[in-house]
């Protein structure tokens, strides 16, 4: 049994391996204080099977030597071992590997051991990934090589720019837009044959290992890492060039391969997680779990246990992990924890999604896989590619929205299964469009869906102007399907541009096409999936793609947006999501349309 190996950790203690002389796998292991560690190796890898299997035995059985004990090793792992061991131990460093260096049969240790993990990949000397052997030798090297390659052309163009800046070039770029950073860029090496490297670079990025949910915790640390795949071996700075380039490169002719896997691969999303620029300053718990939906693993409590070295906002005494509980109580943690911090206000509500993205881009509503209240986001599925929350901050940390107005104090009360809450009813959900398409964008440059766009424009021509002053419903509509809001820079009073949106590209100035990529951006975050409605009063906005006619519109004190609920006993509601009601998200209900905050009401969620 594996656990007899192990002696129980002292407490800030963690387990290490020194690899012994030999061509077989042979090692010790050696007990060191976390903060005293020699130099050593983190290995990031993911748990299971090979990913080609071509002539291996289903019942091989894998094994190391262990403190001279027969180990067991799941057959990725001993792959990775059988690779990578020969360099580690050259360099006289010891292992840390998380199936062999934590015992897996103590579920109490697991849980103490991962709150160290983020400290492990960050204080070592070097991360290893593995992603498997390769499926072509040939295609393997010329990956490399074309990722090599496009780094040094991404570099070439940036040294450019930064000398056309310190000019004080008209030229200059302010490098907020990859677009426009590429279009000059000196690919001349792309004029060959690309095809196998493109090719060798699908296989490698598209990998299950960039879709694992401890990636982030892995290899985004300051520790060097290097990616393996069997004896290739590159950096994450070649990847983030390879997808940033790649990714623009058909609109500009650059490349005969389709790139289309580039925009699913999580392999992007990794390495901008790195940057803090690209990413932002939203590493909240919450934010960090919403952005890696997408990832994989194989206990849905690491959805949350995962990210807690990485929040800023985390709170060693709020979350703690702890295998024994249920899913269901993870996340319900996660809602409590977010409830008491009071900048968040109701924030948490936004991540609820009860809906799933099929393969044929249309939208399904959809219970959680696991039992919880409609109020609890179930972080452990992927919905697919959709929308962001309505969860928007500007750079100051403000909320985009405020319908709550001056009641942004929020008194949710957490009980069992019930979350309670004061609200005012304000509405209620008069008629409703098709869910939007949750693909806006169809290739690149931007080309809008058309049958969004449809729905868009008959929705402004069929609907009574009769709610809003100063207001005609056209730029109403062209309004909510951006939610009021741009990206760049995040800021309000923002609305489409019907006649942009429908030029074609070709005949737009390089002024009018980021504009309208940008234009795009911002209805790509808010508009697809969900549906526009019309309220009983009138009144116009986005609301889930679960929502239905006769669901009400309730405001929540301390929340930013308007709420969409359904009725399921006097007093008692079902939670289903978020919404934007154009004209009523600063406070306006309270201060321009009469409602009374004594009308207000305790809601039960359940």
């Amino acid at each position: 049994m594996a656990s007899a190996l192990y002696e129980a950790l002292p407490k800030d203690h963690v387990r290490f391996v020194r690899l012994l002389p030999g061509d077989d796998i042979v090692a010790k292991v050696e007990t060191w204080p976390l903060e005293q560690a020699p130099t050593y190796t983190a290995l990031s890898y993911m748990w299971g099977p090979a990913i080609y299997r071509d002539g291996r035995s289903p019942d091989a059985v894998y094994t190391i030597t262990l403190n001279d004990r027969t180990f067991q090793v799941q057959e990725n792992l001993h792959d990775a071992l059988s690779c990578l061991v020969p360099q580690i131990r050259d360099s006289n460093m010891l292992l840390w590997v998380d199936a062999i260096c934590i015992n897996q049969d103590d579920v109490k240790e697991r849980s103490v051991q991962i709150l160290h993990m983020r400290y492990l990949y960050s204080h070592a000397t070097q991360v290893y990934g593995w992603l498997g052997f390769p499926r072509d030798e040939m295609q393997a090297t010329l990956a490399v090589d074309l990722m090599s390659d496009l780094l040094a052309a991404l570099m070439e163009r940036v040294a450019a720019v930064m000398s056309l800046e310190a000019a004080g070039s008209e030229h200059a770029l302010d490098g907020t837009k990859m677009s426009t950073l590429i279009k000059d860029i000196n690919v001349s090496f792309l004029e060959r044959e690309d095809c196998e490297g493109w090719a060798g670079i699908h296989d490698l990025l598209s990998r299950p290992y960039w879709r694992r949910t401890w990636i982030y915790q892995e290899v985004t640390g300051p520790a060097p890492t290097s990616i393996w795949c069997g004896s290739h071996k590159f950096d994450l700075d070649m990847v983030y060039a390879t997808c940033c380039l790649g990714q623009h490169f058909p609109s500009l002719g650059k490349s005969s391969y389709p790139l289309d896997f580039i925009v699913e691969s999580q392999a992007l999303a990794m390495c901008l997680f790195r940057d803090p620029e690209a990413f932002g300053s939203s590493k909240r718990l919450v934010d960090l779990i919403e952005l890696t939906r997408r990832t994989e693993c194989s206990d849905p409590r690491d959805k949350v246990y995962a990210f807690l070295g990485l929040a800023i906002d985390f709170d060693a005494s709020a979350i703690v992990s702890d295998y024994s509980k249920t899913v269901g109580d993870v996340y319900k943690d996660v809602v409590r924890f977010t409830l008491l911090q009071p900048q968040y206000g109701l924030s948490i509500l936004n991540f609820v999604k009860h809906y799933v993205i099929a393969d044929d881009n249309d939208v399904h509503c959809a219970r959680p896989k696991i039992e919880l209240p409609s109020w609890v986001p179930d972080f452990s599925r992927d919905i697919g590619r959709g929308t962001e929350p309505f969860d928007h901050l500007f750079a100051d940390g403000s909320w985009a929205y405020k319908a709550c107005g001056p009641y942004h104090e929020q008194n949710a009360e957490i009980d069992g299964i019930r979350l309670r809450i004061n609200g005012v009813k304000i509405d209620e959900i008069a008629q409703i469009s098709v869910p939007l398409k949750s693909l806006f964008w169809e290739g690149s440059p931007v080309n809008p869906n058309h049958e969004n766009l449809e729905v868009f424009r008959s929705w402004a021509v069929h609907q009574s102007d009769s709610s809003y002053i100063g207001q005609t419903v056209d730029e109403v509509v062209r309004t909510t399907i951006v939610a009021d809001v741009t990206v760049y820079p995040r800021r309000r009073g923002y609305a489409a541009n019907w006649d942009l949106l429908e030029t074609s590209n070709s005949s737009l100035t390089d002024q009018q096409l980021e504009y309208k990529d940008n234009m795009g951006r911002a209805i790509s975050m808010v508009a697809p999936t969900r549906r526009l409605c019309t309220t009983a009063t009138g009144r116009i906005g986005l609301v889930p793609p679960t929502a239905q006619v006769g669901d009400l519109l309730y405001v929540f004190l301390g929340g930013p947006m308007v709420y969409v609920l359904r009725p399921k006993r006097t007093g008692v509601f079902e939670f289903i999501g978020s919404s934007y009601i154009h004209g009523i998200m600063d406070g306006e209900i309270f201060e321009d349309h009469g409602i009374n905050i004594m009308k207000k009401e305790a809601v039960v969620l359940e």
